[in-house]
């Protein structure tokens, strides 16, 4: 009769136990994304041929979406926040690294930067940009409402631009998602260089 019961307190203890180990098992994995941009730089003997600097200088995006986690739109319409696909840095900086990279394969003259420097040794541009919507429907569509400004040194501006960027999912992996808002970025990366080149010609 003891071993019985005290067998039974064993199992009667285990189950908790057994119950906490169950429920960790099950708790979601957590993923993160990035934004792919080109990562091409310049070589030391085109340092000379540089003409001008381009500084990223803000990038704005709204509280809504502004956030590490996904933030999805439904069917209907309603926007809700994916727990466990998140980015894995902030996205307005994940957008003016994408941005600044894809403008140093674009530019060949252009230093582009997201610091600026204590004095510019070269003519400077500034560029601002601000993100109205960023719809994410995954399996579907990632939608990029965005326009900038592009301004001189002394923040005189020379163009503004709007744009509205459809770019569609291959599949419903987020990380399709992902590689569609870059895809976008990518496609903003060359308008903005279609401007600076008009500018620069004019």
């Amino acid at each position: 009769m003891k071993t019985s019961k005290h067998w039974l307190c064993i199992c009667l203890l285990s189950l908790p136990v057994m119950a906490t180990l169950s429920g960790c098992a099950s708790t979601a994995t957590e993923r993160f994304y990035s934004l792919d941009y080109e990562r091409q730089t310049k070589p030391a003997s085109e340092a000379s041929a540089l003409a001008y600097e381009i500084l990223i200088e803000s990038v704005k995006i709204p509280d809504a979406i502004n956030r590490p986690q996904f933030v999805i739109q439904h069917d209907s319409g309603e926007l809700s926040m994916l727990e466990h696909q998140r980015w894995l840095a902030p996205l307005e900086e994940q957008i003016a690294l994408a941005l600044a990279g894809n403008l140093r394969a674009s530019l060949a003259s252009a230093w582009v930067t997201t610091e600026p420097a204590e004095q510019a040794s070269l003519p400077r541009l500034r560029l601002r940009i601000e993100v109205q919507r960023l719809l994410l429907k995954p399996g579907k569509s990632a939608e990029l409402d965005i326009s900038w400004v592009v301004l001189d040194k002394d923040r005189k501006a020379l163009r503004r631009q709007h744009q509205l960027i459809t770019v569609p999912v291959a599949s419903p992996q987020y990380a399709a998602l992902a590689a569609s808002v870059s895809d976008a970025i990518r496609q903003l990366s060359t308008a903005i260089a279609v401007d600076i080149k008009a500018l620069q010609a004019s």
